[in-house]
């Protein structure tokens, strides 16, 4: 007997159809994997669930009765907690005060002691590694989701909704993830988890539903149908496995040597950080997250202070260079696409002019052109297939993967000879993930030196020529995609360090 049912719903946004008679299932005790393209529909079916918008037909019954979910405070009165993709955080609070916000009134002052130490249960008991007093803004994206869950944990919610939870973990942390939900479920819970990776699906899910065009294109127990399957009705066709990495690589275009600095929280973030890439090289930096990687990517492009060593692009020492004067000389793919990638309340025209220069794109240095910005936009959209394809339209308006689509093609269109790429993929569909690899590889191919920082190790091994290991703001190795082990890897990720395939 499923605890909820979802009737179906549809949903309409002015002309564009984002759900059509979709029915799903939610049964106690199972993992419910909720997979499909960007676009497809799942934001808008787990936005409706949570009480975030409002279907135009269908129903939701929970255990057997309707529910009428008007407000997210609906959802979480009919025991419904969700992760949402973007994080509902206050910056300027603590974890604790995140967590009961709005909860308890005035009372929650009193009993912050006890608040601590029932997040500090939780974390303990699954492996979340979450400081209760921290403030928001010292932590890292990954530490952020953690909260997220936890708090959903500390209001017992009965019904968990999981939008992309392991975007921004390591290799180990989705396992721990994969843990935690099949204890959960095992306890009794109602899990939907929303992913684009069809090795969590098999890993973590007892039955998984297809999403295509904002309809239902399938539901199967996951032990009954296999990856390839889900992968073709997924994307409509099949998706190419391999990439063609090999080619020369020129001189050195970007050279770190010895850098340091300080995370937010004034603790070592970087620890004598050495390293170069090469024209056409694709060098990975990965490990798990916050371990050094975010500060690396802020230091290089200008967005954080370095305490000691150099930064050097093409022979010209750019240390501690402003944002501004960094825009003019390199890429960035920011891994937080909203809060730093784009202004999510202006029009995808005007988003894509935020590092363009001059007449490119028709930004002169007090005016704008607006019809040169508007018809870049739309080839820029038609490119890279962002979906909804209005220019006008605000960013916020977009799914987190076509945001992720207008970021990268913003930026690769600014033809820069050296791009540093944060969780490039984070959020995308099997096939957009699959076609931002094979951009990379062909801009490598025209001698584009890459820098890709990625907890996705599988998405390094793919496309990297070399990958650094980064542990505890140390380089903990160095290695070779194509010779070093799996086993190697997993004891570089755990902290030991050496190089056991130097390349």
């Amino acid at each position: 007997m499923p605890l909820v049912r979802m009737k179906g719903i549809t949903k309409h946004f002015g002309g564009i159809v984002a759900n059509k008679d979709i029915s799903v299932d939610l049964i106690p005790g199972e993992v419910h994997a909720l997979l499909g393209e960007n676009g497809a529909g799942k934001s808008t079916l787990i936005s409706i669930l949570s009480g975030m918008c409002h279907p135009d037909g269908g129903e939701i019954h929970i255990d057997g009765e309707v529910a009428r979910i008007h407000s997210p405070q609906d959802a979480i009165a009919r025991g419904i907690g969700t992760l949402y993709q973007h994080f509902m955080l206050w910056e300027s609070l603590t974890v604790a005060e995140n967590i009961v916000l709005g909860s308890e009134g005035h009372a929650v002052v009193l009993r912050l002691q006890e608040v601590v130490d029932r997040i500090n249960h939780l974390s303990r008991n699954y492996g979340l590694n979450v400081d209760p007093n921290a403030y928001i803004w010292q932590l890292t994206v990954g530490a952020q989701q953690r909260v997220e869950l936890i708090r959903i944990l500390f209001h017992q919610a009965d019904i968990i909704i999981l939008d992309e939870p392991t975007a921004v973990l390591g290799p180990q942390e989705v396992g721990s993830l994969g843990e935690i939900l099949k204890s959960l479920a095992a306890e009794g819970k109602t899990i939907l988890f929303v992913t684009h990776k069809l090795d969590e699906v098999m890993r973590f899910s007892h039955q998984v539903t297809v999403l295509r065009d904002g309809r239902n294109v399938g539901t199967f127990r996951t032990d009954q149908v296999k990856p390839e399957q889900i992968a073709i009705l997924m994307v409509g066709h099949q998706v190419p496995s391999a990439i063609n990495t090999t080619h020369p690589l020129g001189p050195t275009v970007l050279e770190v040597s010895t850098l340091s600095a300080l995370n937010a929280r004034g603790l070592p973030a970087l620890k004598q950080v050495s390293f170069t890439v090469r024209a056409g090289e694709i060098l990975g930096v990965g490990g798990v997250e916050g371990n050094g990687q975010e500060e690396l990517a802020s230091i290089i492009t200008g967005l954080w202070k370095s305490q000691s060593g150099t930064v050097t692009l093409n022979g010209v020492d750019i240390t501690n260079a402003s944002p501004s004067f960094i825009a003019r000389v390199m890429g960035y793919i920011p891994s937080d696409r909203v809060g730093t990638g784009l202004i999510p309340r202006l029009s995808l025209a005007l988003n894509t002019t935020l590092r363009s220069q001059a007449r490119r794109s028709g930004v002169d240095r007090w005016l704008l052109d607006l019809k040169a910005i508007r018809r870049r936009a739309q080839d820029l959209i038609a490119t890279y297939r962002v979906h909804p394809s209005d220019p006008d339209l605000p960013a916020h308006q977009l799914s987190g993967g076509n945001q992720q689509r207008l970021l990268i093609g913003r930026e690769v269109s600014l033809d820069r000879r050296l791009i540093i790429a944060a969780q490039p993929t984070r959020g995308l569909d099997i096939d957009a993930t699959y076609q931002v690899h094979q951009l990379f590889v062909d801009l490598s191919f025209k001698q584009v030196a890459i820098l890709v920082v990625s907890t996705d190790l599988e998405e390094l091994l793919k496309i990297c020529h070399r990958i650094l290991i980064l542990s505890r703001g140390e380089i903990a190795g160095t290695i070779d995609p194509d010779t070093t082990d799996r086993t190697a890897i997993g004891l570089l990720l755990a902290g030991q360090k050496g190089d056991p395939r130097a390349v």
